[in-house]
């Protein structure tokens, strides 16, 4: 790693390597609606700065949505395309939040992760408490508007998917994971460090801030409620495997 320290990766091109792939596109039924009626309007409501919501717009998440759900085609099951949305916008959304938290540096990011975390298990875990008036002060603020959508999720897996706590509960323990290693990801972005992190430690925090272990727990919205057991989940070695995989992919 030393005789790399100052060199430049140079990636080279692969468009010949692709040039004989098949690149046609057949539309989701549901893309427009999705983008015109349920994400551009939720983006326009957390982003205020123009340019900001303009770039985030053109990357027309409503594309990646419908690439995850093939098979939710009705608009009659928009609600359910509604959930799998406002979780992507989260995760889309929310690390940037880790660079600009606040006037300070370090601290603030560790405050708005420790903040996070605190509101997103509450959405996921205990805003039942609120809805069902058992406990007002079981509330807990967000941070930010952007994370402030997370209770939206919330709603949707319960409502909208029948999730129970157990359900739940792993979307969290997957989301908590996700948080801490973009922590440690902006921690080692400005620490200015000569030290170069090791490849083990590199892909332990950079598979994290992937978040495709959020992903594979949402797989089930995005299946139309197809659910593997959890002994299988838990404890098949070859789920995990794949499931590694597909974060390496994601990440390169």
């Amino acid at each position: 790693m030393a005789d790399l320290k100052g060199q430049t990766l140079v990636i080279p091109p692969v468009q010949r390597q692709v040039s004989t792939w098949k690149a046609t596109r057949h539309p989701h039924p549901l893309h427009e609606h999705l983008k015109t009626d349920i994400i551009d309007p939720i983006l326009s409501e957390l982003i205020t700065h123009p340019r900001a919501l303009q770039k985030a717009i053109e990357s027309d998440i409503a594309r990646l949505v419908c690439g995850l759900c093939p098979s939710i085609t009705a608009w009659a099951h928009a609600p359910k395309l509604r959930t799998v949305a406002e979780f992507l916008v989260w995760i889309v959304l929310w690390d940037d939040g880790i660079d600009s938290p606040g006037e300070g540096g370090e601290f603030d990011a560790e405050e708005y992760v420790r903040r996070s975390k605190e509101y997103v298990r509450w959405c996921l875990l205990r805003q039942h408490e609120r809805l069902n008036a058992v406990r007002e002060e079981a509330a807990v603020e967000p941070p930010t508007k952007v994370c402030e959508l997370m209770e939206r999720v919330g709603c949707g897996l319960m409502d909208q998917h029948g999730w129970v706590e157990a359900e739940r509960n792993r979307l969290w323990e997957g989301l908590g994971r996700y948080m801490d290693a973009c922590l440690v990801e902006y921690k080692v972005r400005v620490s200015r460090s000569d030290e170069v992190p090791t490849i083990d430690e590199f892909w332990k925090w950079r598979t994290g801030t992937s978040g495709v272990e959020a992903f594979c727990v949402m797989g089930r919205v995005m299946t139309a409620g197809c659910w593997l057991p959890d002994e299988f989940v838990e404890k098949s070695e070859e789920l995990r495997y794949m499931g590694a995989c597909v974060n390496r992919a994601f990440v390169m």
